[in-house]
């Protein structure tokens, strides 16, 4: 009697997405960020990445990879090429709105009288029970 085993695997490849990179500098220190990509050793061909791994956060699909630059001979420092080079991509979205400022502002100023008042309430309660022992 001869048993045929046969194992079946089915990969369904989801949507590839490719890397995208950020430079990133303070100082004298330098770093190349890669963002939003599918597969953990996608970035591993690439010298600069190598030091490094790959990481998820927070059960998110993609994954983020950072890797500190060393500064070429003329003292810049490269990361690799994106298709979006010409897009803006860390502008500041917060700007001072006057209506935010405003409602906190009037937040503060109600915390404020409700302290004032269980303060003042307390007082009087304190008030009328040493009144009533004597």
């Amino acid at each position: 009697m001869v048993f045929i085993c046969s194992v079946v695997f089915l990969w369904f490849p989801g949507d590839q997405y490719q890397p995208s990179f950020y430079k990133l500098k303070h100082g004298n220190t330098s770093a190349c960020l890669a963002t939003g990509f599918s597969r953990f050793h996608q970035l591993q061909n690439n010298t600069l990445f190598n030091q490094s791994e790959a990481v998820l956060i927070s059960q998110d699909s993609l994954f983020n990879q950072v890797a500190f630059m060393d500064q070429d001979a003329d003292g810049e420092t490269s990361c690799p090429e994106d298709k979006n080079e010409g897009a803006v991509r860390c502008d500041d979205a917060l700007q001072p709105d006057p209506l935010v400022n405003l409602v906190s502002l009037m937040v503060t100023g109600l915390r404020v009288l409700l302290l004032k008042t269980m303060i003042f309430n307390i007082l009087m309660t304190l008030r009328l029970r040493i009144s009533q022992c004597e």
